[in-house]
C-alpha cells in the first residue's frame, strides 16, 4: 500500500471490515478513519424486509365520478408519492381528422401520496377535453400511467384500460 502524503510504501494493510452503527433512514454520514483513509459512499438503506416503493394498477375497468376519473393505486413496499395521467386518442367526429390525428391527448390527471401497503381511488381531474369526452362518451379504450415521483430515477407504470363515463 502506498502513503499518499509521503509516496512511500507501507507496511500496513487497509481495513477490509469497518464496523459502525445502523443509520437511520434518509441520514448520511461521512466516514474517515484516524490514519487519514476516507471513504465516500453514496447508497440508499432500505429497513430490513423493505424494497424500493413499488406501485399495481389492479385489472379493471375504471370509472368517471363528477369531475373526476377515479384511478385504483395499490402502494407495496415502501411509501408511495407520484401522479396519475390518464390519455387516450384524440377523438374525433370525422374520419380525416381521425386518420391525421396521432398524438395523445391527456384526458385526467392527478397527485397521491399513499403509505406502504396502502391501496387508494385516485381522483384525476377530467381536463376540458376530458369532459367534452365524457359528454360524447359511454366507453373508451385509454392509457393510464403512473410515476412515481419519490424514486430515483422515476419509475413508470402504463396500463391499457376501459374508461366507462
Amino acid at each position: 500500500m502506498i502513503d499518499k502524503t509521503s509516496l512511500e510504501a507501507s507496511e500496513q494493510q487497509p481495513v477490509v471490515n469497518f464496523n459502525a452503527p445502523a443509520m437511520t433512514l434518509g441520514e448520511s454520514q461521512l466516514a474517515g478513519d484516524p490514519d487519514g483513509y476516507e471513504l465516500d459512499l453514496q447508497a440508499t438503506w432500505y429497513p430490513t424486509g423493505q424494497s424500493p416503493a413499488a406501485v399495481v394498477l389492479p385489472p379493471q375497468t375504471y370509472r368517471v365520478t363528477g369531475n373526476n376519473a377515479l384511478v385504483r393505486v395499490d402502494c407495496a413496499n415502501a411509501p408511495c408519492d407520484g401522479t396519475v395521467t390518464v390519455a387516450g386518442p384524440p377523438v374525433a367526429t370525422k374520419a380525416v381528422a381521425a386518420a391525421r390525428a396521432l398524438k395523445s391527448v391527456t384526458y385526467a390527471s392527478g397527485t397521491f401520496k399513499l403509505a406502504a401497503g396502502a391501496s387508494n381511488q385516485v381522483p384525476a381531474k377530467l381536463t376540458s377535453k376530458g369532459r367534452a369526452l365524457a359528454r360524447k362518451h359511454k366507453k373508451l379504450k385509454v392509457t393510464i400511467t403512473v410515476k412515481l415521483t419519490n424514486l430515483s430515477p422515476i419509475k413508470t407504470l402504463t396500463r391499457s384500460v376501459l374508461l366507462k363515463f
